[in-house]
């Protein structure tokens, strides 16, 4: 009996002591599970709070890059288009200004090409009929002497008898009338400058022949004055008493002798209208010159020999001469030779 109430009082002891570790054990485990919680709940928002980070900032690092991306695309969509608009609007214009430069070039060209042809077809027109005019006023005086012998001879002489050749220097001295119409068109002895100089001898003719019987044409400088008497009037008083002379056929075959007496006088000579009275007389008139001499020559005129020789053929060189001649002998050329001394 006693026993079974020992076992009574140790099974109850053990069960208070039991309880009381059971109390204190569960009081244990839970503050041990109340730390390690807290502990782990802490390690664990840590983890989860840098886990977030992380995982934020490569989800925010995406999607800021999408989103840039995105945003890129579109804002650089719309600048493109907005800068090409201005680009294509400034390359249009300036295209355009270009193309219409050209375009308005090339329409100018054309159009001042065909107004100019068109103005110089109504010019030519125009300008021909005024020629024709002024050729048919030229040879007017001409139609006459073209069936006249006297006139047609003059040639033949000249070309000595060649009717090939003579034919040749009618054509020419035709078409030296047309391109000089200044000199043609009013050659008449009812001009005044032409009338002072045939009054003044500038040219004038000797009453006698030479020996050869060669009328003598004679030149004296000792009146002439610049203002009075250009070349172009003594070229035209010249060319109208070769006309008058050669109404006689013993001077169309002879021919003629220019003496020019300088009188130490210097001239001043246009080159233009120099080289028209040379050509005229040695290649279209229809003249036989013999011999030029020169008297009483200034030094002027060897320069002036000089510059005129390139435009004389061999033969008509030949036939200029210098002569020291004295004033008395002048006045006696129909008597002489006039050889060169």
């Amino acid at each position: 009996m006693i026993t079974e109430v020992k076992e009574t009082r140790k099974d109850q002891t053990n069960k208070q002591t039991n309880k009381q570790t059971n109390k204190q054990t569960n009081k244990t485990n839970k503050q041990t599970n109340k730390q390690t919680n807290k502990q782990t709940n802490k390690q664990t928002n840590k983890h989860n709070k840098q886990t977030n980070k992380q995982t934020n900032k490569q989800t925010n690092k995406q999607t800021n890059k999408q989103t840039n991306k995105q945003t890129n695309k579109q804002t650089n969509k719309q600048t493109n288009k907005q800068t090409n608009k201005q680009t294509n609007k400034q390359t249009n214009k300036q295209t355009n200004k270009q193309t219409n430069k050209q375009t308005n070039k090339q329409t100018n060209k054309q159009t001042n090409k065909q107004t100019n042809k068109q103005t110089n077809k109504q010019t030519n027109k125009q300008t021909n009929k005024q020629t024709n005019k002024v050729i048919i006023l030229q040879f007017s005086d001409l139609l006459e002497h073209l069936t006249n012998d006297n006139f047609l001879s003059r040639f033949l002489y000249t070309r000595k008898m060649n009717a090939e050749a003579s034919v040749n220097l009618l054509e020419r001295y035709l078409h030296f009338r047309k391109i000089h119409p200044e000199i043609f068109v009013s050659l008449s002895v009812e001009d005044p400058y032409v009338q002072m100089c045939l009054r003044n001898r500038l040219p004038g003719v000797l009453p006698d022949r030479d020996r050869k019987g060669r009328c003598v044409l004679f030149l004296s400088l000792r009146k002439w004055s610049r203002q009075l008497f250009s070349l172009e009037a003594m070229f035209k008083a010249l060319l109208l008493l070769m006309d008058s002379l050669q109404n006689d056929t013993k001077v169309q075959y002879s021919g003629f002798v220019f003496v020019i007496d300088w009188n130490q006088t210097s001239i001043y000579l246009n080159p233009k209208q120099l080289k028209t009275l040379i050509e005229g007389l040695q290649d279209c008139y229809p003249a036989r010159f013999k011999a030029i001499h020169f008297v009483n020559e200034p030094v002027q005129v060897d320069v002036l020999l000089t510059l005129i020789k390139p435009f004389l053929k061999e033969k008509t060189r030949d036939k200029v001469w210098i002569v020291n001649i004295n004033e008395s002998i002048v006045g006696n050329f129909a008597s002489l030779s006039l050889n060169p001394q």
